[in-house]
């Protein structure tokens, strides 16, 4: 809408203020073909300038604990998400993230990822037993196996023990295998 078209509607509404009479919006918007609301608003001496809108974020009740988890070692604001969306309704990622750049809450620079356990020499054997495993070779024969991974905790040292059958005497076979390609249990494990 042009400024001279608003300057009509606003003159006429002047003068049914100054002769007192109530504007009829519904014949107003009829004639002027504009929606009533609109000349509702010129009438109330609305002006889009002057309105600021403050909206309250739902993060703002958060925000303290934002930028205290964004200082711990390795996180992310992918990962804070994760967290705060699990026990509130905080709205999406984008959102989020977009909160956390407007306010400078981004994670430290000085941010460490979590360092990786080790355990000593001959404390730790991890395993775990791969069932049905199927391959397919060239000629299209398809070969159905079982498996027992094993890695030492210290080494990362990985061994796989081949088995045909699932039972608990192939399992505690594997293990025995396993511990004889390694050389053996240690004397400290009990």
């Amino acid at each position: 809408m042009n400024e001279e078209y608003k300057k009509k509607i606003k003159q006429e509404l002047l003068i049914m203020k100054t002769l007192n009479i109530k504007p009829n919006y519904s014949e107003l918007s009829r004639m002027y073909k504009i929606h009533r609301r609109t000349i509702e608003k010129y009438n109330n001496e609305y002006c889009r300038e002057n309105i600021k809108i403050v909206r309250k974020s739902k993060l703002d009740n958060l925000k303290d604990e934002i930028k205290e988890k964004l200082e711990l070692p390795g996180i992310t604001v992918t990962g804070l998400y994760q967290y705060f969306s699990k026990d509130n309704e905080i709205g999406t990622y984008s959102n989020f993230y977009k909160y956390i750049k407007k306010h400078k809450l981004k994670p430290t620079k000085n941010n460490k990822t979590h360092l990786r356990f080790e355990t000593e020499i001959g404390k730790q054997l991890q395993f775990d037993w791969k069932e049905d495993i199927k391959m397919i070779s060239k000629h299209g024969e398809i070969f159905k196996f079982n498996s027992l991974s094993s890695t030492l905790g210290a080494s990362r040292l990985h061994v796989f023990v081949y088995s045909r059958f699932k039972t608990r005497i192939d399992v505690q076979r594997s293990l025995i295998k396993t511990f004889e390609y390694i050389g053996g249990l240690f004397d400290s494990v009990k």
